[in-house]
């Protein structure tokens, strides 16, 4: 019943809607009844799944704007305003607002940009729904304080750059900006804008699905932990009983998660100087730009719980599918060809011949959100043991056999090795995610 409250309760957080509205005081460009489709053509503009999920109450989201005088920025915070008038709307350029004219004072720039951070935390802490960041945040440390603002208050964040094909003509952009920035200005300022490549891309959860999930996966990890004495053994080196305060602590889950922004990766990209295969290459491809801000739906259809890492296990529905490059599940595909891990799995097969795989699993199995992990042990040890797992399910599966389950009261848990089981819901669990970068 619990798992069948809590998809009812997601999907209605989805349809909850309130309106509310502040002034942005944003100044940059004349504003014009007719927007450039390109400009307009974002996904929290133009989605309606998008849209429904913004302007739910559950919604947690700071959208920073970036681009030159004169690119668009102020048009396209406008057309945002429209679809969100309960958006707050935070502006450097607001502060040089003066009697309704703009006086900009390079002496006051840095306590304006002060105060507009300052607004930023206000907003944060006081939980609106959407946070607009509408400076030019043309180079990365611009826009910092406003990321760990996200990241401390468990908002989702999505860089917007206008698409207008302007932006990135210096004499159209000269020629446009209402604050009579000059042309070489704003040559300098396109030499020194620096694009921006995230650490990795993924769907991100609201706070609210967030800590619901941490909740529930409590739950069932510790109804793991005291039915399976070789899970007791691994973590605490016997098997005794322990009482669940004990249990939470050894995964850190005692001091509360409470703005734990869960997530499932999409792609690793790493660092300029420690890249990815594919990176630029993934971030620059037009399925991930158009999707980046886009509501999507996934499904979570168990877990994986070892003495190293408590893990969701997560199903991509196909247009989600189409943005997941994990070069791990392809090495493991290399293998099962080769058929070097079958050994591994034989002890559990009851000496069952294991059949040659001509079928790989499917694509996408490695997917899940990191809920927990050991001391000392890091977040990607989640993925090994969740395709440790599906190699063990597939091998199973081509030899048609099942292994018994236990009960639970989310459903049902099997032991595949030694070191780790698996939970089956008894019903999956649909939660709405923005997909983005960090």
């Amino acid at each position: 019943m619990y798992i069948i409250y809590l998809s009812i309760f997601f999907f209605l957080q989805t349809l909850s809607l309130r309106v509310g509205h502040e002034p942005s005081g944003h100044a940059e460009e004349p504003s014009t009844s007719h927007v450039e489709r390109s400009t307009a053509d974002f996904p929290f503009l133009q989605d309606a799944t998008t849209r429904q999920y913004l302007q739910s109450s559950q919604s947690r989201t700071m959208l920073i704007m970036r681009g030159l005088p004169g690119s668009g920025k102020s048009t396209l915070v406008d057309e945002i305003l429209k679809k969100y008038p309960f958006s707050v709307v935070c502006s450097s350029d607001a502060y040089f607002m003066k009697d309704g004219e703009y006086r900009f004072n390079k002496s006051e720039l840095s306590a304006n940009h002060q105060m507009c951070q300052a607004k930023a935390d206000d907003a944060c802490r006081r939980g609106e729904r959407i946070i607009i960041i509408d400076n030019t945040n043309i180079r990365r440390w611009e826009f910092k304080a406003y990321v760990d603002l996200a990241r401390k208050f468990g908002y989702t964040y999505i860089l917007v750059s206008p698409r207008t094909s302007w932006r990135n003509n210096a004499a159209e952009l000269a020629k446009r900006n209402r604050h009579q920035v000059d042309l070489q200005t704003i040559q300098k300022k396109l030499r020194s804008y620096e694009e921006y490549v995230p650490f990795y891309y993924g769907w991100f959860l609201n706070p609210t699905a967030s800590d619901s999930l941490m909740e529930l996966s409590k739950k069932c990890m510790l109804e793991c932990v005291r039915k399976n004495a070789q899970l007791r053994l691994n973590m605490f080196g016997d098997t005794n009983e322990y009482p669940d305060p004990q249990i939470l602590e050894y995964f850190s889950m005692d001091k509360g998660n409470s703005g734990k922004i869960l997530h499932c990766t999409a792609k690793f990209l790493g660092s300029p100087k420690n890249p990815a295969v594919r990176r630029k290459e993934y971030h620059e491809s037009p399925e991930v730009q158009s999707s980046i801000g886009k509501a999507f739906a996934i499904e979570l259809t168990g877990m994986v719980i070892s003495s190293e890492v408590v893990g969701m296990r997560v199903k991509l529905l196909p247009e989600a599918l189409k943005l997941y490059d994990k070069p791990e599940e392809k090495e493991n595909d290399k293998a099962h060809l080769q058929k070097k891990y079958v050994d591994e799995q034989v002890s559990i097969m009851d000496d069952t011949e294991i059949p040659e795989f001509h079928d790989l699993p499917a694509s996408g199995r490695s997917a899940h959100l990191t809920i927990a992990t050991a001391n000392g042990v890091p977040p990607k040890r989640t993925n090994e043991v969740l395709l440790d797992a599906c190699d063990i399910e597939h091998a199973l599966d081509m030899a048609g056999k099942t292994l018994p389950g236990v009960r639970i009261d989310q459903g049902s848990i099997r032991q595949l090795k030694d070191q780790f089981w698996t939970v089956t819901f008894d019903k999956s669990i649909i939660v709405t995610t923005l997909f983005g970068g960090y």
